[in-house]
């Protein structure tokens, strides 16, 4: 065809469509990636880049981008239309200049804005084939655009490549990489990319994130799929036509807590990008790694051309996180591994990886578990700590639960024992347990409490000689005289309990905490916070029979009476009983349950009761006692509660002060999770003191810790 033809066409066809040669006529396709700088506004910081090229039988078209070389969005208005652009192209020595037919890049910046090293691209189509000159023939071209410097452009044949063909790519792209974060806000909630969907008109990513702490989170964070980004080859930013309903609006699953280990799944979709521009694709979301996928001709699909990684210039506090979690579940999996030794009492796989005097500690485990009538055991890594080895690699004060139910005992019941432990990595890179030592409650069976009596309602637990076991049989005759009065106060006790007599004076103070000269006896139990709300366990009755039998010969088995009453009633009120409730009214009902309150306590405290003593203060306190070592001031305390709760009794009725000391357990206050954290002594005081404040004002209105005192006071004759 004449090179007149070719210049008549390109000047009275222009409305052949750019895509025409799809129809079946051959094409070459070439990456070109020419490109010329801004010189006149609105395009100064810009610049024009030719990205391909393709040349069928009868068109040349070009895939053309503005891209942005600042530093910040830029957004501007400029429309193109085809006269505004021209190319010159050289064929054996003949300079010949044409229009395009057609330009999709009619705005030359998008609506949004472009933004930093982004390009925005569409197509110019010229009506030149390979007819008028094969693309080797065509030698320099320039394209002249508006508001550009001129592009130089060359198809050069070492540069043909075959475009994305979306009729014969797999449906289906398995990817399956996990995608770290960047920032340490979201350290601990990897991003996975499981499939990349080719739909008729977009992509499909299906994009799961997961809570990987090992405790429940309450994100308030707020980004969302909506945010994330698919940059094509070109430096096109394509974002989502449509986001599914579980990530539209943040990334954690609804319902305000995020459980641990859970996986929030959905789907994000983009504009299917163009044929030119698919073959290499980035996946991004802010604060997360860019992924970036390949086209695998081989198998027609996408895959992660590199495992995605935080960016260089990522907080170390992101991978001081991770490692710390992986830490934590390779101990988690070590306890595991123990645990499953232990139910089945494969003694050298429990021994294993303990070494020194946690070795010795655990030879004298054995024999002892092996008498106890344990029924189930579980060893937990506790979940509210720090695992952060020290300059040689060792993890000090690791705290470990021991969890477990007894024989004949309801099952909810469960039982926990803590301990600490000094951990480090062998040669071999497996943890081992060079020291551990049990806090706060040393395990029964480690003392020796083995042997055990069995009566209707009570499990009791004894030193295996038959001098112990007489204090416990008794025991067994009393405690089940106190439930049956008990049960008649209109107070509800569980089926069955264990207890614990206890003749020797250490081991007292070594089970309860408290001091044996003091105590006669003590009700345990403790709380674990669950999603479903605070849970008691450790429910058992502990009797200090070293101060009955030994100390107090001549009356210890009547006061050894009223004292089980007295503990009894805090069993009754476990359920109800909270870390937060104040201990004057744990106390105080007790008491006046057990009929510790009379004409005799009033006219004690009518002469010891000092101004100090008051309910505002005795509310700070975690039990009464605490911090005092005086045994008469303890005893002031005690007969001070007790009096509280017997005129709180006759003024609102039993009823008035069990729906008091209920109220404390309706749930965590706000209070008391502030400072669940904060383990200083003054906090959780003042926690404790505000707790107790609104509470007594909401459920009995108008009376104050104040005014109840006075009134206590008045009834004493003080």
């Amino acid at each position: 065809m004449p090179f007149s033809r070719v210049f008549l066409r390109a000047f009275g066809l222009s409305l052949i469509c750019c895509f025409h040669w799809l129809a079946g006529a051959r094409a070459e396709s070439f990456q070109v990636g020419a490109k010329a700088p801004g010189v006149m506004p609105p395009c100064i910081g810009m610049e024009l880049v030719v990205l391909s090229a393709t040349q069928t039988t009868q068109d040349l078209w070009f895939r053309v981008g503005v891209r942005n070389l600042t530093t910040e969005t830029y957004r501007a208005t400029k429309v193109l239309a085809c006269e505004d652009v021209s190319l010159t192209a050289f064929v054996k020595g003949q300079r010949l200049k044409v229009e395009p037919t057609t330009v999709t890049l009619n705005q030359l910046f998008p609506a949004a804005g472009l933004r930093p090293g982004e390009t925005h691209a569409g197509i110019f189509t010229f009506a030149w084939g390979s007819r008028e000159a094969p693309a080797d023939q065509l030698g320099s071209m320039e394209l002249r655009v508006p508001g550009f410097a001129t592009v130089d452009v060359r198809l050069d044949r070492g540069k043909l490549f075959e475009p994305i063909d979306w009729k014969q790519v797999e449906r289906r792209s398995l990817l399956n990489v996990e995608v770290i974060p960047k920032v340490e806000q979201l350290a601990i909630f990897p991003m996975r990319l499981h499939t990349m969907m080719v739909r008729e008109d977009d992509l499909e990513f299906t994009v799961s994130f997961r809570n990987a702490h090992r405790l429940p989170v309450q994100w308030q964070g707020r980004l969302s799929g909506r945010m994330a980004g698919l940059i094509t080859e070109h430096q096109e930013a394509l974002l989502p036509s449509a986001v599914s309903d579980s990530l539209t609006g943040t990334i954690a699953p609804p319902g305000g807590e995020w459980a641990a280990g859970e996986d929030n799944v959905g789907w994000i979709r983009f504009p299917r990008p163009h044929s030119h521009a698919a073959g290499r694709l980035s996946f991004a979301l802010p604060g997360y790694g860019v992924t970036e996928l390949a086209y695998d001709a081989e198998s027609r699909t996408w895959r992660p051309a590199a495992e995605a990684v935080p960016a260089a210039g990522s907080p170390a506090g992101v991978v001081a996180l991770l490692n710390e979690e992986r830490t934590f579940d390779q101990l988690r999996s070590f306890w595991r591994e123990k645990t499953l030794a232990l139910t089945k009492r494969t003694w050298p796989a429990f021994l294993k990886n303990f070494r020194g005097t946690a070795l010795e500690d655990q030879r004298a485990f054995v024999p002892l578990w092996e008498r106890a009538p344990i029924t189930s055991a579980e060893f937990r890594l506790s979940e509210f700590q720090a695992v952060k080895p020290d300059e040689k690699g060792r993890l000090r004060e690791v705290k470990v639960e021991l969890s477990y139910t007894i024989a004949s005992l309801p099952e909810e019941n469960v039982f926990v024992t803590n301990m600490v432990c000094d951990m480090q990595r062998d040669e071999q890179g497996e943890w081992h347990v060079d020291f551990l030592r049990y806090t706060e409650l040393q395990p029964f069976w480690m003392l020796g409490y083995t042997e055990t009596i069995n009566s209707e309602h009570f499990l009791i637990f004894h030193r295996p000689n038959e001098e112990n076991a007489k204090p416990a049989d008794l025991a067994a005759k009393q405690l089940e005289r106190g439930y049956t009065k008990l049960l008649r106060t209109g107070l509800k006790l569980k089926a069955r309990y264990a207890a614990f007599s206890i003749a020797q004076k250490n081991d007292f103070e070594k089970l309860t905490g408290r001091d044996p000269m003091t105590f006669s006896g003590g009700a345990s139990s403790a709380y674990i916070y669950q999603k479903a709300g605070v849970s008691v366990i450790n429910q058992a009755l502990y009797l200090n029979d070293y101060r009955f039998f030994t100390l107090q010969r001549a009356w210890g088995r009547q006061d050894r009476q009223v004292t089980i009453l007295h503990e009894l009633v805090h069993l009754a009120l476990a359920d109800y009983t909270r870390p937060w409730t104040p201990s004057w009214l744990a106390e105080g009902t007790a008491m006046y349950f057990a009929e510790q309150v009379d004409s005799g306590t009033r006219s004690f405290l009518r002469e010891h009761l000092l101004p100090v003593t008051t309910i505002r203060e005795l509310s700070k306190l975690s039990h009464l006692g605490a911090g005092i070592e005086n045994p008469h001031e303890i005893h002031v305390q005690y007969q001070f509660s007790g009096q509280t709760a017997l005129w709180l009794a006759r003024h609102y009725g039993e009823s008035g002060l069990l729906n008091l000391y209920t109220a404390f357990a309706t749930n965590v206050p706000d209070e008391w999770q502030t400072y669940r954290g904060e383990r200083t002594n003054s906090l959780i005081a003042a926690s404790r003191l505000r707790i107790a404040t609104r509470i007594l004002g909401q459920t009995i209105p108008g009376l104050t810790l104040e005014a109840l005192d006075a009134e206590v006071r008045a009834s004493l004759g003080k």
